[in-house]
């Protein structure tokens, strides 16, 4: 089944999993895509925010390390 969306800039994902560490102060985001083109796009702008640590991919997966937390972008 292929979802279709109204919005060209969404990015959909299969699967999206966090991973949390004991003492709450780091996060794995993983992300499965659906769309290697939008995720890798998504990575781009992600991995400059100042909560991600790093961001890689490995096939359709994309992964962050991320702090907890919310700042205004």
């Amino acid at each position: 089944m292929q979802l279709e969306l109204e919005d060209p800039y969404v990015v959909v994902y299969r699967q999206i999993h966090a991973i949390v560490d004991a003492d709450e102060r780091q996060v794995e985001l993983l992300e499965r895509s659906n769309c290697y083109g939008g995720s890798a796009w998504a990575q781009y702008h992600y991995s400059k925010g100042p909560l991600v640590i790093s961001a890689r991919n490995l096939g359709d997966w994309f992964r962050y390390m991320i702090s907890p937390g919310h700042v205004d972008l």
